[in-house]
């Protein structure tokens, strides 16, 4: 049996990861792309949240409203990589 330390899982994961992107597009193009439903996994605990809204009142910076087992989450721009798509 292999053990792996947090490193290792850190950097398995990393390989794996699909940053979550919120919109997709350019200009006139744009399109948002993450929707309430959605569920985005969490890469390094596995746990899994469900999309209950976006807030994109600052297209720079969008937050993600998600939801699991009655427990609220925000996650932030700069944490999205640490999600992927479920």
């Amino acid at each position: 049996m292999e053990i792996y330390s947090s490193a290792d899982i850190k950097r398995i994961a990393a390989v794996h990861a699909e940053n979550i992107d919120v919109f997709a597009g350019k200009g006139d193009n744009t399109r948002l792309i993450v929707k309430p439903g959605l569920r985005l996994r969490h890469i390094l605990s596995g746990l899994v949240y469900t999309v209950l809204d976006i807030d994109i009142s600052d297209q720079s910076d969008p937050k993600i409203l998600c939801n699991r087992a009655g427990r609220n989450l925000i996650i932030l721009k700069d944490e999205f990589k640490n999600y992927e798509r479920q």
